[in-house]
């Protein structure tokens, strides 16, 4: 997916692993949303559906959704599952900090 390996390639990036069927999914999906627009300037944002892209999340060792996995220099230095709007505002906040 190449959305998913330009994000990861970029100095900062946050990939949303995600589900059609999945209920929280589509809970914070408007949230991830608006983060995107806030920060897509300074931050890659990459949407992965599992059942697309099964290899991706295998790989990333995703066990549930959603999953936010935060990549500074093609690092995680953060990941949570989960749809937690305030853990996803502040994680996010924290990788724009470094």
């Amino acid at each position: 997916m190449e959305e998913l390996d330009a994000a990861k390639k970029s100095e900062k990036a946050l990939v949303y692993y995600t589900a059609k069927w999945c209920g929280p999914c589509r809970m914070i999906a408007p949230v991830f949303d608006k983060l995107e627009e806030e920060h897509g300037g300074s931050i890659s944002f990459a949407k992965v559906d599992i059942d697309e892209v099964p290899e991706a999340a295998s790989k990333d060792g995703v066990m549930s959704v959603p999953t936010f996995v935060f990549l500074h220099n093609e690092d995680v230095v953060s990941r949570f599952s989960g749809a937690n709007r305030d853990q996803l505002e502040a994680s996010l906040e924290s990788l724009a900090a470094k």
